[in-house]
């Protein structure tokens, strides 16, 4: 039985109901019914977009975890808007540049995470003047129907892969502005979440006083304080939030040590005492947020000697490694029956639908590096992904569990004044539509990767190392003769060859890549 079947046996229904009352009750009735019927008809026809929204992103995770960049790239840009015009859809912007990352695409890449700042500037210009019109859809439907809103680390992490690309393109200048970027970004997040935070919580407010009034003398008037306080005990005890560990202030470790590192080398370069303050603040934060990185310890003990007049001392050559571990988490559905508390003594009983996160396996433990004689070392994690988008997803989930409720409140109203005002068989088609309208949003950027290590060590006689581990094939890498080098590797799952860049500093030049 089809939606167009439905609705003509609730018509059929109503007809029958209504034949008993007054020609003005009728009119009244016909009123109730068509605006009702309207209004969960067009929320039907926008529901799917989470579910298709989900099947996409997984297609373009399957090319993704393959290793397979172009692929990915291709699939992504495909979707991200025409290929004769500037992207529109922030989400694929940010997984195409990821993926023309990932195939060494550096240029490309570059410019589409151009691209996604300019929408996510956009986005945060549309939020400041919305007149709501998007949110209230949002709360009929549900959060898919609105536009990607970028998380913070997103921003982030957008600065920080730029500056990366910059360095393989020998780009100092302009991957020094970045990484200045991404660290005010840094800076600026507790106040910024703090305004989106408060922003948010005016307009739930004024949607549930708004809902409250519309439903004033409704005959299922429903207690929102209370369903809410009820639905939000209930979601918790089953939603694991404390299972990621939060990191202070937004702070993601491995912007601030590429921050740190990059200011290092500056300094070694050009003498400049900035430089090598930038660099301590920065690496001593890392230090003290991963105490246990013998590799973070040394680089701090390295730019403190600098700092202590050692500038003007030849350094020994150093290789760092930098390694791209697995893929972060992605959002799951999960749904909830709940009730809704009404003024009288009677509870309805709805569902919602909520996400989660879902964290997805590391590509191996830790590369090994060897150089064939006394060189033996493993990377180290300096920032855990998981931790990063945990932090953020935790703080925000009271305020999407709010809009689920809401939305679940409107809905259930909606149908229970049909099935009050037009009968039974009218109430079956609205809470069939109500069922397809409750999807959780599963949108996330699904490219990053789960973890970040990092190694470093004296430049070996051989000038060749073999990074590789027993989940990883390995890779022989060639260093140049350069004062430093930083060697980039990206492993996405087990079972692949990981890709990998080397770059030399001061980077006149990319020095090869694979």
């Amino acid at each position: 039985m089809n939606l167009f079947t439905l609705v003509g046996i609730c018509l059929n229904a109503r007809q029958t109901t209504i034949k008993k009352y007054s020609p003005g009750v009728i009119l009244q009735i016909h009123t109730a019914f068509l605006r009702g019927v309207g209004v969960l008809v067009s929320a039907a026809l926008l529901a799917g977009c989470a579910a298709h929204q989900a099947r996409q992103i997984s297609g373009f995770d399957e090319h993704f975890e393959a290793s397979n960049y172009v692929a990915a790239s291709e699939y992504a840009m495909d979707k991200a808007g025409p290929g004769d015009k500037a992207p529109e859809n922030l989400l694929w912007t940010l997984q195409a540049a990821s993926a023309l990352r990932g195939a060494a695409d550096y240029r490309t890449s570059n410019a589409y995470f151009d691209f996604a700042e300019a929408l996510m500037t956009r986005e945060d210009g549309e939020s400041l003047i919305r007149d709501g019109g998007e949110n209230a859809l949002a709360v009929l439907v549900n959060d898919s129907v609105m536009g990607y809103e970028p998380a913070i680390y997103d921003g982030v992490m957008v600065n920080t892969f730029k500056a990366l690309n910059m360095l393989a393109e020998g780009d100092l200048g302009n991957a020094r502005v970045e990484l200045n970027r991404a660290d005010d970004r840094q800076r600026r997040a507790v106040e910024a979440f703090a305004k989106e935070i408060a922003k948010r919580q005016e307009e739930l407010e004024e949607r549930q006083a708004a809902e409250t009034a519309k439903h004033r003398g409704g005959a299922n008037r429903v207690d929102t304080k209370r369903s809410l306080a009820v639905v939000e005990r209930k979601v918790l005890s089953h939603i694991e939030l404390d299972r990621w560990a939060a990191y202070p202030d937004f702070v993601n470790p491995f912007a601030t040590y590429v921050n740190g590192l990059f200011f290092l080398l500056a300094a070694t370069d050009t003498g400049d005492a900035g430089d090598l303050r930038k660099s301590h603040d920065a690496l001593k934060r890392v230090a003290s947020m991963v105490p246990d990185n013998d590799y973070v310890q040394q680089d701090l003990a390295l730019v403190e000697g600098l700092s202590s007049g050692g500038l003007e001392q030849p350094l020994e050559p150093v290789v760092w490694v930098l390694f791209e571990n697995g893929l972060g988490p992605v959002k799951r559905e999960r749904r909830f029956d709940i009730p809704l508390f009404l003024v009288s003594d009677d509870v309805l009983y709805t569902s919602i639908a909520l996400p989660k996160l879902e964290p997805r396996p590391a590509a191996t433990k830790s590369l090994r590096i060897a150089d064939g004689n006394e060189l033996q070392l493993k990377t180290a994690t300096v920032a855990d992904m998981d931790r990063v988008i945990g932090t953020e997803f935790k703080k925000d989930y009271s305020y999407v569990l709010t809009r689920a409720v809401l939305g679940a409140i409107l809905k259930t109203y909606v149908q229970s004044e049909i099935t009050r005002t037009s009968g039974a068989a009218a109430g079956i088609v609205a809470a069939l539509i109500q069922r397809a309208t409750t999807e959780a949003d599963q949108r996330m950027w699904t490219a990053l990767p789960k973890e970040f290590q990092v190694a470093r060590f004296a430049r070996p006689a051989t000038g060749t190392v073999t990074i590789g581990s027993p989940d990883l094939a390995p890779v022989e890498v060639s260093l140049p003769d350069a004062p430093f080098s930083i060697v980039y590797v990206k492993a996405a799952r087990a079972g692949t060859t990981p890709s990998h860049v080397v770059m030399s500093f001061p980077p006149e030049r990319l020095v090869s890549q694979n």
